[in-house]
């Protein structure tokens, strides 16, 4: 007793003064970051995209890379007095009533930059700013118009590990003829395509290029990048199936040799070996479905649930369902508290909220987040080859009438054309 009054009194003048200015910094940072992004005007523009695309999605792979990879480091007045953050971008594919719809949502200052890239890759698209298609809908209420219900998506194991990508699929074989391809995203679409009028989903992919820093051997260890992650895992991974050899006398080493791990270790370590010539980006996966209340089907909410089946790889991962906007059990909504649910996750889709959450809803409350939980978005770290597998265009071999595509092919005249 005498050690813990000694610490919470004649302490109090060290570490009070501690604790104070690093919750004073925090909320400062937040302030500034929260002012930075608020300033940022955002433009939505919507692709039309042509009825003959004969290119796989290596070339949306390519526009994400060239058009959405900005990892300019920021300088310490930039990032701690400014406030600045990196560019982060939202990929959105929505059906109203059955339309298919793509979007890209990009700060203005780089949409030159975004078009051209799509241009680049897609020539005959059609690209054009647009109003925010969520604008028009408004909170949830019990007697309101409409009701919603919402979902995030991650990765259930080690994020390092990636998906099942269209390489997997064999779409990145150019001369595979269309009856033979595969596109993991039709699924997706012809689920997209098939619900009712007065039904809306939603899908967004809210990324950025990824910075983050890992650590082994504990928090205050040297941090280390995505790849020299994976080149750890990878050797943890292989370390039981090598045997060095050294000179019994010198201890110099003479050779290695390494045994042939099992097909589930083999299948993870080309996994991984694959996704280190990637580069990685940080992903936030949303989903929701609004409906009028009276076509509003729960059967339409399960399938959305299990949207993202064919894109796992169940030994190596798999995104998972987190952050729905219902309970468990009935009793838990004893506060009435799941329109409020609702209406953040409607609002977090609406402002795409990903990477800078209010700061109210990043700090946990023991009891309260029990009833009211804080709904930290939930971003996981996957590479261009994933983001292209889950977003890109679909080609020929993908036949859903409801995709909104272009007639017609554009083109600019010939040069030499009279006047």
């Amino acid at each position: 007793m005498n050690i813990i009054k000694f610490i919470f009194t004649d302490l109090i003048y060290i570490w009070l003064p501690i604790l104070l200015f690093y919750m004073m910094y925090f909320l400062w940072e937040q302030y500034i970051e929260d002012k930075f992004v608020s300033g940022i005007e955002w433009k939505l523009l919507e692709i039309k995209i042509p009825r003959d695309i004969d290119k796989s999605p290596l070339a949306m792979e390519m526009f994400i890379i060239n058009a959405l990879y900005h990892e300019s480091s920021k300088g310490w007045w930039e990032k701690r007095i400014q406030g600045a953050v990196r560019f982060f971008f939202s990929l959105e594919i929505i059906s109203e009533s059955g339309k298919i719809r793509y979007f890209v949502r990009t700060p203005s200052r780089v949409v030159p930059l975004v078009t051209s890239q799509l241009y680049a890759q897609y020539p005959q698209a059609e690209i054009k700013e647009v109003p925010d298609y969520t604008r028009k809908f408004s909170r949830i209420k019990d007697n309101s118009r409409y009701d919603m219900w919402g979902c995030e998506f991650t990765k259930e194991n080690n994020e390092v590990f990636p998906l099942k990508t269209y390489v997997d699929y064999g779409l990145d074989k150019l001369d595979l003829k269309d009856e033979y391809k595969i596109d993991p995203l039709n699924s997706t679409l012809e689920f997209l395509a098939s619900v009712r009028k007065g039904e809306n989903i939603w899908i967004q992919y809210n990324i950025r290029a990824s910075a983050k820093k890992y650590h082994r051997g504990g928090l205050f260890s040297k941090p280390h990048s995505y790849f020299e992650e994976i080149e750890y895992i990878l050797e943890d991974m292989l370390k039981k199936y090598t045997q060095i050899k050294r000179d019994p006398e010198t201890g110099a080493f003479l050779s290695q040799e390494t045994r042939t791990p099992d097909t589930t270790l083999r299948d993870k370590i080309e996994a991984l070996r694959k996704a280190a010539k990637k580069l990685p980006f940080d992903v936030n996966i949303r989903t929701m479905y609004i409906a009028e209340r009276e076509v509003f089907d729960p059967n339409t909410r399960r399938a959305l649930r299990l949207m993202f089946r064919q894109f796992a790889q169940p030994t190596i991962n798999q995104l998972i369902r987190v952050h729905s906007t219902q309970y468990d059990w009935p009793w838990q909504d004893v506060a009435g508290t799941l329109n409020r649910m609702k209406n953040r996750t409607l609002a977090y889709y609406k402002d795409r909220v990903a990477f800078h959450p209010p700061v109210e809803n990043t700090i946990k409350i023991p009891i309260i987040d029990h009833f009211v939980p804080p709904r930290v978005p939930s971003i996981a770290v996957m590479n261009t080859e994933e983001i292209a597998t889950l977003w890109h265009f679909p080609g020929r071999s993908v036949e859903t009438p409801s995709i909104d595509r272009i007639e017609t092919k554009t083109s600019k005249p010939p040069a030499n054309l009279p006047f």
